[in-house]
């Protein structure tokens, strides 16, 4: 894919040129020559030249036998379709337009290492965030630090009469 639309431009006319030299070729057979100007009209169409690409897909469209009827008839739709043409217009505007290049604002800011404990593993970063809503209590842990319910409480015991 070709990421600089300017060079992608010159690379389209440059075959544009060669398709022009296969449709004048005397020694061409018809099927090559009816693939070379449906290939000019499709860069044609491709670098916005709608009423060339038109004038060349219905000249492919109108040749009786050929494979490139349907083709060339869709081309020549789409080159008439003013939904198109205005988005194709729309697409060389924005291309125009200055973009700031990627990347962040700022230069992004160093992050200190973690220590090592005693044990060899790495220190657990202090947490910041807060410890829960007003009024909520956090869940009881157990000593390997994973959440547990809390106990449920045990039903009052009935007293018997003797």
């Amino acid at each position: 894919m070709v990421r600089d639309s300017a060079k992608a431009k010159e690379e389209i006319k440059s075959a544009m040129e060669r398709f022009k030299q296969v449709v004048d070729y005397p020694y061409a057979n018809d099927l090559l020559r009816q693939q070379a100007k449906y290939a000019l009209a499709f860069s044609h169409e491709a670098v916005g030249e709608f009423d060339a690409a038109l004038k060349l897909y219905q000249e492919v469209s109108e040749i009786e036998g050929s494979p490139l009827v349907r083709l060339a008839k869709d081309g020549a739709l789409r080159c008439q379709d003013e939904n198109i043409r205005s988005f194709r217009k729309s697409l060389r505007l924005e291309a125009q337009r200055e973009w700031p290049g990627p990347g962040p604002a700022e230069p992004a800011k160093p992050v200190e290492p973690r220590r090592a404990t005693e044990s060899g593993r790495a220190e657990e970063p202090e947490h910041r965030c807060a410890p829960g809503l007003p009024g909520q209590t956090p869940p009881a842990t157990t000593e390997g630090g994973g959440n547990q319910a809390p106990p449920a409480e045990a039903p009052p015991a009935e007293a018997h009469a003797d």
